[in-house]
C-alpha cells in the first residue's frame, strides 16, 4: 500500500512550497536529499595513477553490449514495451507536477483574496477619512 503524498506547505513570506524545484530555501532550509544529483557509480573499477599530476583517476570499465535481437517481432515488442514504460513515467511525472501546480494556484488565489480584502478595507478607510475631512 502506497502512502498518500503530503500536501505542500507554503511559507507566508515568499509564498513558495516546502518541496520541489521551487522550494523556499530561506524559510525551509537547504534540500536534505537532493534528487537532481548525478548518480554515484559504484563497482570494482581499477584506479590508474596519473604520473604528471599525481592524481588517481578511475578507469572506465567497458560494459558488454546488450545482445541484439534477431527476431523482428521480439524487437518490436521490446521497443513497444520501452516506449510504454517511458510514456507511463512521463504521465506520472506530469500528473505530479500538475497536482503541485494546482496546489500552488489555490494558495495564490487564497493570498490574492486576502490581499484584495486588505485593499478594499484600506480603500474604505481612505473614503471615510476623506469624507470626515470634507
Amino acid at each position: 500500500m502506497t502512502a498518500k503524498p503530503q500536501p505542500y506547505k507554503f511559507c507566508e513570506q515568499h509564498m513558495q512550497p516546502n518541496i520541489g524545484p521551487n522550494r523556499c530555501k530561506v524559510c525551509f532550509g537547504p534540500v536534505e536529499n537532493p534528487v537532481n544529483d548525478e548518480p554515484v557509480q559504484k563497482g570494482n573499477v581499477p584506479a590508474v595513477a596519473n604520473a604528471e599530476s599525481g592524481v588517481n583517476q578511475a578507469a572506465v570499465a567497458e560494459r558488454p553490449a546488450p545482445p541484439v535481437l534477431t527476431d523482428p517481432t521480439a524487437q518490436k515488442i521490446v521497443e513497444a514495451a520501452q516506449n510504454y514504460a517511458r510514456a507511463r513515467e512521463a504521465v506520472k511525472l506530469i500528473n505530479e507536477q500538475l497536482a503541485g501546480a494546482r496546489e500552488l494556484v489555490q494558495a495564490l488565489e487564497k493570498q490574492l483574496k486576502g490581499n484584495q480584502e486588505i485593499a478594499d478595507a484600506a480603500q474604505n478607510e481612505l473614503r471615510e477619512a476623506t469624507i470626515r475631512t470634507a
